[in-house]
């Protein structure tokens, strides 16, 4: 029931089906499961000029259990349509009653299965605390097939190495992993893991919301930057809220560039920030967030607010010199409330947040 949120037609698709009688319970299946017909009568108009009709015979909200079947004039006591016999047109005819008849549909039901001949080796996968690291990652490979192995290695490597246990990696790596299970083998999965410069720290004073968390605080310095779609995780997204965070350094740290990386995609009610405040401060302390802090520059979004599409952008603070500092807190301003124009007209918005970057 919202505007750029909707579930891409499966709960309308279910429904127009459904209304006719059957639906394709099995995705991928050449046939359709036999539900109860809402019409009395219903006409496909197929694209290759023939027409499929449905009827119902004395349905109502009481006759609603199939007593009897038939297809283009022949007995149907399978709970199932095939697709072929849908495309070549014809009619189905129910006759319904106010119970149960058990006996109706009992006979030559198809069984969904993939044949033994046909044996698919499920792909393994990377169990990771996170995609980058300061020392060491810890990498584990697991299989939800129990039997079989798990073959790997890191690039660079010539051979795949057999997975027997965890390892640890020190440097920035790319791995691939495949199983073999029976003699077939699996799809290759590849991850990146990253290392990336130790002793910062974020904390961000804004909740984030949980359904959007981008794996948790470190997201927004972990060096990995979202795409164009919001959907894929890397995304820390705020609903109807501006954000406040403070990066602390380690130590006082001279810097001269800061930037903040934001999505844009208002179909999905997500707007790029109107604006973003940068201050720095050489102490902190949490129990009083705002003390100590200096204003030092802002920068002002200048990217239309009505462009459909999805932008990413990154909003940059240069300095005409270079800040000492060990204490950067960031305020990131909401766009506000969804415009008159937008069929989310009222409703917060959603701003969504990837990398801060200092340099």
């Amino acid at each position: 029931g919202l505007s750029g949120n909707e579930d891409c037609g499966q709960m309308s698709a279910w429904y127009v089906l459904s209304a006719m009688g059957f639906y394709s319970v099995t995705p991928g299946a050449d046939y359709y499961t036999i539900g109860t017909p809402l019409f009395d009568e219903v006409a496909i108009n197929i694209e290759n000029g023939k027409q499929f009709i449905i009827k119902a015979n004395n349905v109502s909200d009481e006759n609603k259990y199939i007593q009897s079947a038939t297809l283009n004039g022949n007995e149907l006591n399978t709970a199932a349509l095939y697709h072929k016999d849908i495309i070549a047109g014809g009619e189905v005819a129910f006759d319904m009653g106010s119970k149960p008849n058990i006996s109706w549909g009992a006979k030559d039901m198809p069984i969904p299965e993939i044949k033994s001949d046909n044996h698919i080796t499920i792909v393994p996968y990377f169990s990771v605390s996170s995609r980058t690291f300061t020392d060491s990652l810890k990498i584990e490979i697991k299989n939800v097939y129990r039997p079989g192995e798990i073959y790997y290695k890191i690039e660079g490597e010539e051979h795949y190495n057999k997975y027997e246990k965890p390892f640890f990696i020190k440097q920035s790596s790319n791995i691939e992993t495949y199983a073999l299970f029976d003699g077939k083998k699996s799809k290759v999965v590849k991850a990146s893991y990253k290392k990336i410069e130790g002793g910062r720290n974020i904390k961000i004073l804004t909740p984030y919301d949980n359904q959007y968390n981008a794996g948790g605080d470190n997201a927004l310095i972990d060096q990995l930057k979202g795409t164009a779609n919001f959907r894929t995780g890397f995304w820390q997204g705020y609903y109807g809220k501006d954000v406040e965070l403070v990066v602390d350094l380690g130590k006082p740290t001279k810097f001269q560039k800061i930037s903040v990386g934001a999505l844009q995609d208002i179909k999905s009610w997500i707007w790029f920030p109107k604006e973003i405040e940068v201050w720095v401060a050489g102490s902190w302390n949490p129990k009083n967030p705002n003390s100590g802090f200096k204003e030092c520059g802002k920068v002002v979004n200048d990217f239309p607010d009505n462009e459909y599409g999805a932008f990413t952008k990154e909003y940059v603070r240069n300095f005409n010199y270079p800040i000492q500092s060990r204490y950067i807190k960031i305020k990131i301003k909401n766009y506000g409330k969804c415009p008159d124009w937008h069929l989310g007209n009222g409703n917060d918005t959603w701003l969504f947040l990837d990398e801060i970057i200092i340099e």
